[in-house]
């Protein structure tokens, strides 16, 4: 696994390139709440015959071998603190791999919420989305049209959000099936490419695009936030300049204060003190 840790961050996107380059271009956004499988599913991918992976935290990318071809995995976190950041990713991904929990009601109505934030980002407008309604291990049935309708994916269709070629639900496990992946994922994952190519220059162009100007948004948000830090240590020299010189004002004013004081306390003093009563100068008593 790699972990993006480019300046101390696990929002950079540039730190992925020479993964990008071992593949064939594409590059598939791995993204759910928690707990619904996606690192998981990308250990399968790996042919990792782990049981139960550690979750992601942040960011892992992996470029793996499918049916001839080689493609770039990002597996992002889930938990509300991380989802803020998918959004640095849309511009590089070619299409996204959106993972829910069916066992799971209250996965299925946040997932809804989210499906449809994500797909109006302009950045993944016409890119194809493939929804793997993972763990249906867990329950008795798969109840297709029912979980179709609880993402409200009709409605994303009829919006114009979405087309109907653009996305596909697919029940599938992460677990092993007979120490094997499950066929399921492979099914999903061909329907996934096939979009992909069906509609590749389109993509292409308009990852190199989006791309290009993240990536100077990027630059520009770096050199402000450099700036704001310049103007910051400006101002608390300046602020440290000042207090030294009201401390020194202030130290000033106290000791010329003080001086005539004690000076006059000195001489009233000496003058008291310098004073002689000698007899002679004693005037007589009168008579």
């Amino acid at each position: 696994m790699v972990y993006c840790k480019c300046c101390g961050c696990i929002t950079c996107f540039r730190c992925f390139e020479s993964d990008k380059k071992k593949s064939d271009g594409i590059v598939f956004l791995t993204i759910g709440i928690n707990n619904t499988g996606k690192t998981t599913f990308l250990h399968r991918m790996m042919n990792d015959k782990v049981e139960e992976p550690t979750p992601t935290w942040g960011f892992t990318t992996e470029t793996v071998k499918f049916k001839k071809r080689n493609i770039t995995l990002y597996d992002v976190g889930g938990s509300p603190s991380i989802r803020g950041i998918w959004v640095n990713y849309y511009a590089e991904t070619y299409g996204i791999i959106f993972f829910i929990d069916v066992s799971d009601e209250e996965c299925i109505t946040q997932s809804k919420e989210i499906l449809e934030t994500i797909l109006k980002d302009e950045k993944l407008k016409d890119k194809p989305i493939l929804i793997f309604a993972n763990k249906v291990d867990k329950i008795e049935k798969f109840e297709y049209m029912e979980t179709y309708n609880k993402l409200n994916i009709e409605s994303l269709i009829s919006q114009g959000i979405t087309s109907v070629n653009k996305i596909l639900l697919y029940p599938c496990s992460s677990l092993l099936i007979n120490k094997e992946r499950d066929p399921r994922i492979d099914s999903g994952l061909e329907w996934l490419i096939t979009r992909v190519n069906d509609d590749r220059s389109y993509i292409e162009n308009k990852v190199k695009n989006d791309t290009k100007k993240q990536n100077r948004e990027f630059i520009l948000e770096q050199e402000e936030k450099q700036k704001r830090v310049e103007e910051y240590k400006k101002l608390r020299a300046q602020q440290e300049v000042d207090q030294k010189q009201q401390e020194q004002l202030v130290s000033n004013t106290t000791n010329n204060e003080e001086i005539p004081l004690i000076s006059k306390d000195k001489s009233k003093s000496r003058s008291v003190r310098s004073v002689k009563v000698y007899p002679e100068e004693i005037l007589p008593s009168p008579e």
